[in-house]
């Protein structure tokens, strides 16, 4: 689709659920967002009338190309805990 700001959205949620930077996929989004950069630094059209699509882009791309920093194992949802003595299926 050769859209810089749906690839950050992605890349930003894949690495949210813990793909990392060395994954091929994140690899060759972060390679794509790159390439794409406008010279003033921002993403998307720097012409556009609308505000929205002047930042949109450049929020999101940066959102795909940052680090995300895990420390461990995390439980989203806590209350998903089975019950002691009953065996998840």
């Amino acid at each position: 689709m050769d859209d810089p700001e749906t690839v950050g959205e992605i890349m930003d949620s894949l690495k949210s659920f813990g793909l990392s930077e060395r994954h091929p996929l994140i690899r060759e989004g972060m390679d794509y967002l790159v390439s794409k950069q406008n010279t003033n630094g921002s993403w998307g059209d720097p012409e556009a009338k609308d505000a929205y699509d002047r930042y949109h882009p450049t929020l999101t791309a940066i959102n795909g190309l940052r680090q995300y920093a895990w420390r461990g194992t995390r439980l989203s949802f806590p209350g998903l805990i089975p019950l002691p003595g009953i065996k998840a299926k």
